[in-house]
């Protein structure tokens, strides 16, 4: 199936490479932001008030649930830099049941999954989350799962497969 057109996906995937990365550099131009780079980019990467571990159990979680390929293998390089566990990284990827992670990283993943599942969250993983960080944190751990979210949505539908050499999502 071609979502898009009958143009083969291995070409639609090149041409999107090429059309996001000019987009993306001319957006981020145009409104003057340091470097050519686009703020969320930064912010994700450097500004972030939720811890990089943390973070990276957010955007894993959050794109396992998207199923985008390209994005996890990426993702799944930076968490481990990050210094995320193994066995966290096994677990999203298998979609299992966060109960054995830590609190924290257990609430992170509830949290992040039913975002992604439904928009909305329940109210006691919220408020077990809130009550060890500020509003701040919550809004950023917010916007980094949705923001991997957005990056999963702009190359599912040309079926950016992940690099020979990525961390692969189970078929």
């Amino acid at each position: 199936m071609y979502p898009l057109s009958t143009t083969p996906l291995s070409t639609m995937s090149s041409k999107f490479s090429e059309v996001y990365a000019v987009h993306s550099a001319s957006f981020c131009t145009v409104r003057n932001w340091p470097s050519g780079c686009c703020p969320l980019v930064t912010f994700n990467r450097e500004n972030n008030v939720v811890e990089p571990k943390l973070r990276s159990v957010a955007i894993l979680s959050a794109v396992r649930e998207r199923e985008a390929a390209y994005v996890w293998a990426a993702q799944v390089g930076a968490a481990r830099r990050a210094g995320l566990r193994e066995e966290v990284i096994d677990l999203i990827r298998a979609k299992g049941d966060p109960a054995a992670l830590s609190d924290e990283e257990r609430d992170t993943v509830t949290y992040v999954r039913q975002l992604m599942r439904t928009n909305r969250v329940d109210q006691a993983v919220f408020d077990r989350l809130k009550s060890r960080h500020d509003a701040q944190w919550m809004v950023e751990l917010t916007e980094v799962a949705n923001y991997f979210a957005f990056l999963s949505g702009m190359v599912n539908p040309f079926e950016v497969p992940a690099p020979p050499d990525g961390d692969k999502l189970p078929r």
